[in-house]
């Protein structure tokens, strides 16, 4: 840093330089120079940074583990174990705190090393005040936008959980009330291909799920054309449809279009339920009803 001027002077001159408005964040300095040490805190503190002093790497590291750091200022060449070394541990611990680093023997390849080694920005000394400032200002913006993202991202997969909870526990109680329908249920694509049917469709209907889904209903079910035929209205309609089994089975069904999400048709969901035993219950009614008649004109007869 230069000398010619007091350190009170280079604050004042990198205070007028400076654009933006200080921060409520940690600054940690690492450097074995007590004179450039100190000129950095006083600069840096000046800017409204909470700064912490390392008079070596060690020292540095443990600061680094025991304070929330927004960001650090790592001289190279220290005794005992070098900035490289710091530089790469700092990078293991603590990779969202951005490593700025401070020496006095720079070039070209060098920086290029320090970069793949994991430092965020180079500083070269001597270097101004203002420098100094900008410098660690961007390292402090940096490390804030990196713990801002981090909440976000925390904060949408939290949601995404919540929601993918909420869509899970939606989807089983769809399949729990499909599951136990009384009627049958049966969705198709825009090609008739069944790709759903609940265990009352597959009842009704003589199949298992295994041997229909992915078929064409009209290639299962011959004459089953108007189970695919959506009328205007929701009303019973019947058919007499023959099993695979070779049964034929009265049904009652109505159907409606399934549509996709952007409201366009892409299938048909259609609801089936036998009706053996309501059209047995008809012709007993039938049958009462003529042996009634019958009874009737046999006491007329009589009299």
């Amino acid at each position: 840093i230069p000398l010619e001027r007091p350190a009170s002077a280079l604050v004042s001159s990198a205070r007028m330089d400076a654009q933006s408005p200080p921060a409520n964040e940690t600054v940690l300095v690492v450097d074995d120079e007590r004179f450039v040490r100190e000129l950095c805190v006083e600069i840096i503190a000046g800017e409204g940074y909470r700064v912490l002093a390392a008079q070596d790497a060690d020292e540095g590291l443990r600061l680094a583990r025991q304070e929330d750091v927004g960001a650090i200022l790592l001289d190279l060449m220290m005794p005992r174990l070098s900035g490289f070394d710091a530089l790469q541990i700092f990078g293991q611990e603590f990779p969202e705190i951005p490593v700025v680093v401070m020496t006095a023997h720079s070039s070209q390849s060098r920086v290029i090393d320090l970069l793949k080694m994991g430092a965020y920005d180079f500083l070269p000394k001597p270097f101004e005040p203002s420098d100094l400032i900008y410098s660690t200002r961007r390292a402090v913006e940096r490390h804030r936008l990196f713990k801002e993202n981090k909440r976000l991202l925390r904060e949408l997969q939290d949601q995404v959980k919540a929601q993918t909870r909420e869509i899970s526990r939606g989807r089983q109680l769809m399949e729990n009330i499909i599951s136990h329908m009384g009627s049958g249920l049966l969705v198709t694509d825009r090609d008739s291909k069944i790709w759903m049917i609940n265990n009352q469709g597959q009842e009704t209907l003589g199949v298992t799920a295994a041997q229909v889904v992915g078929q064409r209903l009209q290639d299962l079910f011959p004459g089953s054309e108007s189970l695919l035929e959506v009328k205007v209205g929701s009303f019973l309609r019947e058919l007499d449809l023959t099993r695979p089994d070779g049964r034929t089975v009265p049904l009652g069904f109505n159907n409606s279009v399934l549509l996709d999400a952007s409201g366009q048709p892409e299938g048909t969901i259609i609801i089936v339920r036998d009706l053996s035993e309501r059209r047995a219950e008809r012709a007993e009614v039938r049958r009462k009803d003529r042996l009634a008649a019958i009874g009737e004109v046999a006491a007329g007869v009589a009299h």
